[in-house]
């Protein structure tokens, strides 16, 4: 597809630059407009679709492997309740990201939301249990995905 939607924004920068920022008699918003402009070249916006999918397909596949860890003892169903319950609602339909960026982002936001309520039982159960290797697995596993978020 030309053009790219990195070339678009890249006219709309060089539009902002060239056109509106010299036209423009405060130095206040001359900023903003250049604080625009770095704002929209931040992001590898060719790819943003792809990286969204990836990020929301890896995350699902690692709260399944929650859900299943949790799910594998009834004292751990016990322990995480309402928090297990929210992950398994997550999870239940897979992965589908055909319905564009707002619909994978809605997706991601409900990932996240699960993992908000699943970090104090998971904390408490591995703090109860400091010995679960799959438990603390799983933790490192969900703090490194969001390092490299």
């Amino acid at each position: 597809m030309h053009p790219t939607p990195a070339e678009l924004l890249a006219g709309v920068c060089r539009i902002l630059s060239e056109v509106i920022e010299p036209d423009l008699s405060s130095e206040y918003a001359r900023a903003r407009s250049r604080e625009v402009r770095a704002t929209l070249i931040q992001i590898d916006w060719d790819n943003a679709g792809i990286d969204l999918g990836v990020r929301v397909a890896r995350l699902h596949n690692l709260l399944v492997d929650c859900g299943e860890w949790i799910d594998a003892e009834p004292t751990r169903r016990a322990h995480f309740g309402t928090a297990g319950s929210r992950l398994r609602s997550v999870t239940s339909n897979g992965v589908d990201i055909t319905g564009g960026f707002d619909a994978a982002n809605r997706q991601r936001a409900a990932q996240d939301d699960a993992i908000v309520a699943l970090i104090n039982p998971l904390e408490d159960w591995l703090t109860d249990h400091p010995d679960d290797s799959h438990g603390n697995s799983l933790r490192r596993n969900l703090l490194e995905h969001y390092r490299q978020a």
